[in-house]
C-alpha cells in the first residue's frame, strides 16, 4: 500500500531513557496522546475542569469511560460520594483563554466557572451545574470504579449518560439516506456542534472538514468488498427549526427522540483505535486481524505505567466478543495503531464483517509486520503505534472495556518536529458519528 510516510521510526520502551529524536516531548506516550477529546465535567454548583481524554463505552445503556487521573482528586472523591456529574461538550463557543487555563497535564486542576470564562446554568435539580454554552449536556451516574493498580489514580471511571440534553441550535432536518428510516426526526449536525479537540499544552483545535465514509460494502457473490474514497462532503440542510430534546434512556430506551440511538452522534469527536492482533489457529499459525474501534482513549496518564483502552461490542446478545477482544485476551496483547488521512480507505475496510479465520490485513492491502515488543502485528505505515500488554476486560451492557498497558510507542520521524510530535503533521481524523 503507498503512503506518504518515510517509515523511519523512533521506539521508545516505557521506563528507558526517551531517545534523542523525542527529547523535547514531555513523555513520549502524553505527546503521542493527540487528537484527545474534551467536555466540561462538573461535581457540584461551583467548580469546573477541563476533562482531556474519555471516550464511549457503550450504546445501551449510554456510557463512557476515562483515566481516574483525568480529573482532580477532590473531584474524584466527589463523584465517588454523590455519584452523580455533569459533562458539556467543548466547542467553538468557549472561549479559547478557558481551555488554556483549564489545561493542566498531568495533574487536572479545577477552577469557578468564572475564571474561566463560563456561564453555568443548572439545567437538572439532582446534578451539577453544565456550562451554559454547550449545546450537549450529559447528566452522568458513577456506573464502575475498576482499579488498575496501586493507588485511586490508577484506576478506571465508567459512567452512564442518564440524560441527554441537546440543543435545538445543532438539529439539522434528516438527510435523504436518514429519511428511509422510520421516526427519524432530525439529524445532529457535526458542524453545527462544531466541536474542539486537544492537542495538548492547552492547545486546541476545531474541526477542519468534514467527511461522509460509509461503512465497507459487500459484494452480491459475497467475495470482496469495497470501501469509498476519503473524499465525499458530508451533506448537511443547515439548522433547522427545532426545540431542545432530552433523551433518558430509562424513559426512551435504546432510541431517542430523534429516532435513533445517537451516541456516536453525541460523544464526539472520537479518536480511532485502530487495533491489531494476533490469532492463533488451529494448526498453530499466526492469523493477522486488523479492526478500528472509535470508544477508544488513554486510561492512566503515568508516563511510568501508561494505559490505554478500546470498548467494542459483543455479539450473539452479548455473548461472543469480537476478534479484538478474543485474541487480546488469549494472547495476552495487542497494539494500537493511530489513523491519519493517508490510512482512512485501509482503516475503513478493516471494519468489513470478516469470519474469524479471515485477515482484515489482506483485505486492506496492508503488509503484516511484528510488534518490538509484543506478539502482535502492526501496521507498519501508521504514524504513531502503541505496543500494548493485555490487563483486563470489563464489561459495561453489551459492550467490554478492553484496557491494556503501554509497553512501547513507536513514531514515525516525518510527524517530528524539533524533537516533538508535530500535531499539525499527523492530518489525524476522528469518527463523528
Amino acid at each position: 500500500m503507498s503512503s506518504s510516510s518515510s517509515n523511519k521510526k523512533v521506539f521508545w520502551k516505557v521506563g528507558s531513557p526517551v531517545p534523542d529524536e523525542l527529547a523535547n516531548c514531555a513523555d513520549p506516550f502524553s505527546s503521542a496522546l493527540v487528537p484527545q477529546m474534551i467536555a466540561w465535567l462538573s461535581v457540584d454548583d461551583e467548580r469546573v475542569t477541563l476533562l482531556e481524554g474519555f471516550s464511549g463505552g457503550s450504546y445501551t445503556p449510554p456510557s463512557l469511560f476515562f483515566s481516574a487521573s483525568a480529573i482532580p482528586a477532590d473531584f474524584l472523591e466527589t463523584l465517588k460520594q454523590t455519584k452523580v456529574c455533569t459533562i458539556s461538550s467543548a466547542t467553538v463557543r468557549d472561549p479559547p483563554s478557558s481551555f488554556q487555563k483549564a489545561h493542566s497535564w498531568p495533574k487536572p486542576t479545577s477552577h469557578t466557572f468564572a475564571e474561566l470564562g463560563l456561564l453555568s446554568s443548572k439545567t437538572k435539580q439532582e446534578y451539577p451545574k453544565v456550562v451554559a454554552s454547550s449545546p450537549i449536556h450529559m447528566h452522568c451516574s458513577l456506573e464502575n470504579f475498576v482499579e488498575l493498580g496501586e493507588g485511586e489514580e490508577e484506576a478506571l471511571v465508567v459512567l452512564v449518560v442518564e440524560s441527554f440534553v441537546i440543543s435545538g441550535s445543532i438539529l439539522s432536518p434528516p438527510t435523504e439516506e436518514m429519511k428511509k428510516r422510520p421516526n427519524v426526526v432530525a439529524k445532529i449536525d457535526a458542524k453545527l456542534i462544531n466541536p474542539v479537540v486537544s492537542l495538548g499544552g492547552g492547545r486546541t483545535c476545531p474541526l477542519k472538514e468534514i467527511h461522509s465514509m460509509p461503512r465497507p460494502v459487500k459484494s452480491e457473490d459475497g467475495n470482496s468488498w469495497t470501501s469509498t474514497d476519503f473524499d465525499l462532503a458530508c451533506p448537511t440542510l443547515g439548522p433547522g427549526n427545532f426545540g431542545s430534546v432530552e433523551w433518558n434512556f430509562r424513559e426512551h430506551g435504546a432510541s431517542s427522540p430523534l429516532g435513533y440511538n445517537a451516541v456516536t452522534a453525541l460523544i464526539m469527536p472520537r479518536p480511532i483505535g485502530w487495533i491489531s492482533t494476533y490469532h492463533a489457529t488451529e494448526e498453530n499459525e499466526k492469523l493477522a486481524h486488523l479492526a478500528p474501534y472509535s470508544f477508544f482513549c488513554n486510561v492512566s496518564r503515568s508516563a511510568q505505567r501508561p494505559m490505554v483502552a478500546f470498548s467494542g461490542y459483543r455479539k450473539d446478545d452479548g455473548a461472543t466478543p469480537k476478534d479484538a477482544q478474543n485474541d487480546a485476551e488469549q494472547s495476552k496483547c495487542f497494539t494500537y495503531n493511530m489513523v491519519n488521512q493517508s490510512l482512512a480507505v485501509p482503516m475503513n475496510l478493516s471494519a468489513a464483517e470478516l469470519p474469524r479465520e479471515g485477515s482484515e490485513f489482506a483485505l486492506a492491502g496492508l503488509d503484516v509486520k511484528d510488534a518490538t515488543l509484543i506478539r502482535s502485528p502492526i501496521v507498519e505505515n501508521s504514524p504513531i503505534r502503541f505496543e500494548c500488554q493485555y490487563m483486563k476486560s470489563v464489561p459495561i451492557g453489551s459492550f467490554s472495556i478492553v484496557v491494556g498497558q503501554v509497553l512501547g510507542v513507536g513514531v514515525d520521524q516525518d510527524i517530528l518536529t524539533d524533537q516533538n510530535i508535530d500535531p499539525a503533521k499527523l492530518n489525524a481524523i476522528t469518527r463523528m458519528g
